[in-house]
């Protein structure tokens, strides 16, 4: 009857039952967390998606726009002379404004020498421009003159005549262009077309246009052959305009784009933002980074989410939520009714056993830990003075150990550290202890050795040996559960030994002597064996 009286402990059972409810609460907060992930995992998906499509879009306006200028470098290398009215019949002919919408303009810019500058200027004048002139002005080298550009009106009459290798930026993107034969696209700049009002960060295409007939094969040849560039110049607000439209109606999370010229993505990069005016801190849930390369010119686009309550549907985490508690509360009934049972005792005496376990066991390794091999270095001992035999010893520390920890992590390192108390169980006796009392450190306890010190002592030295070689063998460990990559390493170990005999009862002194020898192992080289100097020498 003593033994059930428990069963009618009202507090104990209201422990208990509270335990349990708690602990259905936690998993079902647990369970709702996840649904809640889940949730916002979709929605995450679903953004970058988003910005997949917003990042294909600018991608493909861009190859769009290098096939405008690339049908100009045909007209140009199909002609000896393109005039400017077959210019504005090409540019009028391929609608660009109508298929690519955000183009400012195609034009075209003449490369010029020192020696051909003041050809260049008559030509223009003769072309029914007098007060033509190349600016800025000043003596160069070279120059990169606009000379035709359509439509040539409103913002872009200010462009007539702009040397554009005056620039440095412009001149990069220029020079690469000549030099690959490529469409290239120039970084940050601010367009001629700027008037003072609404000023728009910029960037511009370009196109080389080599000589009918000259050869192009190198990269000195296409600088000789040069006749000038084929461009295009954006306005970037007007381009994404034109790219994708309303921003507003792109999906359920406000969107903020923001494009950087370059990897760098400080103030002084940025060509366009969507959002300009304030707005609160990105939601980190909604944050995306995309790089479009454009032969050589990343563009760092950056996407971020602005989230307000009600764009997420959390319905299905407060159902489970719900659920749970409900089931929580079932379960706390059941349990109420299962404490007439005999089985309830069981239960609790399986329960205290695996909390025992775990008390004197390591969780990993299942070995004995420093409170068990305590208790079993004070039977060691008392068995010692009894019999007159001696015990030993052995402190093991693994050599190689922590590379493997950085460099796999520790789900490498704990499949390692169960290998290694395998091996240590196969090194002894059933009678003998192996413990693990930290990270990478094991402790052996052998018992009922030799009564004469010094066969005791080669004992001990040859299980040490024997550890020492298993432990050296290389180890072929599993890097992921689930999967079957492995890595092999090689991990040996020191080890120290100190003999305890029938008048040694001080386990710290013996533990320390162990330990010291076991320092001396590894001064000496590691993966090597040491022996304690017996007590009092």
């Amino acid at each position: 009857m003593h033994a059930w009286a428990w069963l009618h402990n009202r507090p104990v059972r209201l422990f208990i039952a509270s335990l349990a409810f708690g602990l259905g609460l936690l998993v079902t907060i647990f369970a709702a967390y996840n649904v809640r992930l889940s949730i916002e995992k979709k929605a995450s998906l679903q953004f970058a998606s988003l910005c997949d499509q917003i990042t294909l879009k600018i991608r493909e306006r861009l190859t769009a726009y290098a096939l405008l200028l690339q049908g100009g470098q045909g007209l140009f290398a199909a002609s000896a002379a393109v005039t400017r009215e077959e210019w504005r019949s090409y540019v009028e002919a391929v609608e660009a404004s109508e298929t690519v919408p955000g183009l400012q303009g195609i034009g075209f810019a003449e490369f010029i020498t020192k020696e051909d500058l003041d050809v260049h200027v008559a030509r223009l004048r003769g072309e029914g421009f007098p007060g033509y002139e190349v600016q800025p002005a000043g003596e160069r080298d070279s120059y990169a003159a606009i000379v035709y550009l359509e439509p040539f009106a409103e913002r872009n009459l200010r462009a007539l005549g702009y040397d554009m290798f005056s620039e440095s930026v412009r001149r990069q993107a220029m020079e690469r262009a000549r030099d690959t034969g490529t469409a290239t696209l120039s970084g940050k700049v601010t367009l001629v077309q700027e008037d003072g009002h609404d000023v728009q960060a910029g960037s511009l295409m370009y196109v080389p246009v080599y000589r009918q007939g000259a050869p192009t094969g190198t990269v000195a040849e296409r600088r000789a052959a040069l006749r000038g560039w084929v461009y295009s110049p954006y306005r970037m607000n007007d381009l994404m305009k034109g790219i994708v439209g309303n921003w507003e109606i792109l999906g359920d999370i406000p969107l903020d784009l923001r494009i950087y010229d370059g990897p760098d993505t400080s103030p002084a990069n940025l060509l366009f933002d969507s959002r300009p005016e304030g707005k609160p801190e990105p939601d980190t849930l909604f944050h995306q980074e995309r790089t479009i390369s454009f032969n050589g010119q990343p563009w760092c686009l950056v996407f971020c989410g602005i989230r307000t309550p009600t764009q997420l549907n959390y319905l299905s985490a407060w159902l489970t939520l719900a659920g749970g508690a409900i089931m929580s509360s079932l379960i706390l009934g059941l349990l109420i009714v299962l404490y007439k049972r005999s089985d309830a005792v069981e239960m609790a005496e399986t329960l205290a056993g695996q909390i025992r376990n775990m008390a004197f066991h390591d969780s990993l390794t299942d070995l004995p830990n420093r409170r068990l091999l305590h208790d079993r270095m004070e039977m060691a001992l008392a068995g010692n003075k009894r019999t007159g035999q001696h015990g030993a010893l052995l402190m093991i520390d693994l050599d190689n150990f922590k590379p493997l920890n950085d460099r796999h992590g520790h789900a490498a390192g704990d499949h390692l550290l169960v290998e290694v108390a395998r091996r240590l169980r196969g090194c002894v006796r059933e009678i003998d202890t192996v413990a693990r009392i930290g990270g990478d450190e094991f402790v052996v306890l052998l018992t009922g050795l030799d009564r004469d010190p010094a066969k005791a002592a080669d004992e001990s030295l040859g299980v040490a040996e024997k550890i020492r070689a298993a432990l050296a063998r290389p180890y072929v460990v599993l890097l992921n559960q689930g999967t079957d990559q492995f890595v092999e390493h090689v991990c040996s170990c020191s080890i120290g030994v100190a003999l305890a005999g029938h008048l040694d009862t001080d386990q710290p002194q013996i533990i320390h002597r162990a330990d010291d020898a076991m320092y001396q192992a590894k001064k000496r080289g590691r993966n090597r064996v040491a022996m304690s100097p017996a007590a009092g020498s």
